[in-house]
């Protein structure tokens, strides 16, 4: 992960990103997921399926093993198509946002243009049902 980092953002951020995990995993603020793989993908605002060059690696090691896949999508793209479940998102003209891109000093405030089609709704509203299904489910458990 460290050459990645490197590569993405320069050799002083990449040290300091990799320090940080380090410390992380020492103290156990970060999980070992190798004792316990996942059984579950939630993916949101990523491709993973095709993301770059490690897309293949993602379907190969990373999907294969998941008992369950759920995507928030906006269109059937490569993860979609390997989801479980697809969880329609509105579009980038069919809600209110803004846009940060964290290597300029720019970001876009966009106004709603038309209504979502569909089940479709916005990244938050997708979120806080997730949320209060979960919390739901977990006073259940318990």
């Amino acid at each position: 992960m460290k050459e990645f980092n490197e590569e993405m953002y320069g050799k002083e951020l990449a040290e300091e990103y990799d320090h940080h995990f380090k410390e992380s995993v020492k103290n156990g603020w970060f999980p070992d997921y190798s004792k316990k793989p996942w059984k579950m993908g939630l993916f949101s605002g990523t491709n993973a399926a095709s993301w770059r060059s490690s897309g293949k690696r993602w379907r190969e090691n990373a999907f294969s093993k998941l008992e369950t896949i759920a995507t928030f999508a906006t269109d059937m793209g490569a993860t979609a198509m390997y989801s479980d479940y697809v969880l329609p998102i509105s579009h980038h003209y069919e809600r209110h946002d803004f846009h940060l891109e964290p290597r300029t000093p720019y970001m876009q405030v966009i106004d709603k243009a038309v209504e979502p089609l569909g089940e479709c709704v916005d990244d938050w509203t997708a979120y806080k049902r997730l949320a209060e299904a979960i919390s739901i489910r977990a006073k259940e458990r318990k």
